[in-house]
């Protein structure tokens, strides 16, 4: 009988790793070193090695990639799946798509590269005692997002400004990710989607808050100008007027964290502002 991979105890940064790629299904070195705090490379890349010998994740690096300079990324093995399964915090459903991680195009994998590095950002800004981040599999297991799912729904906690000890509340972002790959139309539908569930009143009749506003980051600033224009005339059409917010992947990814002074109110887009302050 052919054995499996020797598997030693994971420690709890093994573990952190396996939650994740629960969370953004994919992971690279650069990003896990962000995440975690980490000065050097090292420490996470022997990490993620250790779980790839015990037989925990898989890696993907083709020569594409090393054409491109693209790192090597990594996903979730059967292993690590039933390691997850043992957190009864994790969604069992969603827990069960992992399964589908290997066979992933490029695009898809890029995109959830993509917003675990805004989510870094976010953390950057506001630390994990005030950031919510919750990915789109997270997001799953409830019935009041809408449909399609965002790519990230994001809370932030914060405190008055005259009073500190007493809490306002949470600020609310929908994070959707526009690329040059989706045709226009797909980017008119997504805002469409929004605009529809906000003018059904359902989000403030579930939650009982205001709907939460809209970050739209564009691949790049001219997608960024198209995107905000497009904004602009459904709002008109539609006549929901609610509070969208715009970025480049590029103003986004080189910025110190994700509250700097980034962002442009479609309504005034020539003035960039940052979010809320903590």
């Amino acid at each position: 009988m052919r054995r499996g991979p020797y598997r030693k105890s994971l420690t709890k940064a093994q573990l952190n790793i396996l939650i994740a790629l629960y969370k953004f299904r994919f992971v690279s070195v650069d990003l896990t070193v962000e995440w975690m705090g980490l000065k050097t490379r090292t420490h996470s890349f022997n990490r993620l090695k250790s779980l790839e010998q015990q037989g925990y994740i898989a890696r993907r690096y083709t020569n594409q990639d090393r054409i491109d300079r693209k790192p090597a990324v990594y996903f979730a093995l059967n292993g690590a799946i039933n390691i997850l399964k043992q957190r009864t915090e994790l969604d069992k459903t969603a827990l069960n798509t992992m399964y589908k991680d290997k066979l992933a195009g490029k695009l898809f994998i890029d995109r959830c590269l993509l917003t675990f590095a805004v989510f870094n950002r976010f953390k950057a800004g506001y630390g994990n005692k005030a950031l919510d981040f919750f990915s789109k599999r997270e997001m799953s297991r409830y019935d009041f997002f809408p449909k399609p799912l965002p790519d990230a729904y994001i809370t932030i906690a914060h405190k008055g400004k005259h009073d500190k000890s007493k809490p306002k509340a949470d600020t609310q972002y929908f994070l959707e990710l526009f690329d040059l790959a989706s045709p226009f139309f797909v980017h008119r539908r997504v805002l469409n989607k929004h605009m529809s569930f906000y003018d059904s009143g359902e989000w403030e009749e579930q939650m009982e808050t205001d709907y939460p506003s809209l970050l739209l980051v564009c691949e790049t600033t001219q997608l960024q100008k198209r995107i905000q224009k497009l904004s602009c005339r459904l709002q008109d059409s539609e006549g929901a007027y609610m509070s969208i917010y715009t970025t480049s992947t590029k103003a986004l990814l080189t910025a110190g964290s994700a509250n700097e002074k980034i962002w442009a109110n479609i309504d005034e887009p020539e003035e960039l502002v940052g979010l809320v302050r903590v």
